[in-house]
């Protein structure tokens, strides 16, 4: 099953790096580490130190797109049809 896993985030990896080429949006950096800290994480497995630590990098990655993504306030539009 972890295998399958594995595979999984390694193809969204590799499509987020087709795009993250592609496009060139930085918006998609944060994503493509996620996928990547959770496949190596997965691979290492929960029990091992490394694995673990991978596995809380790929939180933070996904706290990071949250940021990233989210919309900035912009001050009101002021009427200048005075």
């Amino acid at each position: 099953m972890v295998e399958e896993l594995v595979a999984f985030h390694l193809a969204a990896a590799v499509i987020t790096l087709y795009r993250l080429v592609r496009g060139r949006d930085r918006r998609l950096l944060p994503l493509l580490l996620l996928f990547l800290c959770l496949a190596v994480g997965l691979h290492l497995g929960e029990w091992d130190r490394f694995g673990r630590w991978f596995l809380y990098g790929a939180g933070a990655c996904g706290l990071f797109l949250l940021l990233a993504l989210s919309p900035r306030s912009r001050p009101p539009a002021r009427n200048t049809d005075l």
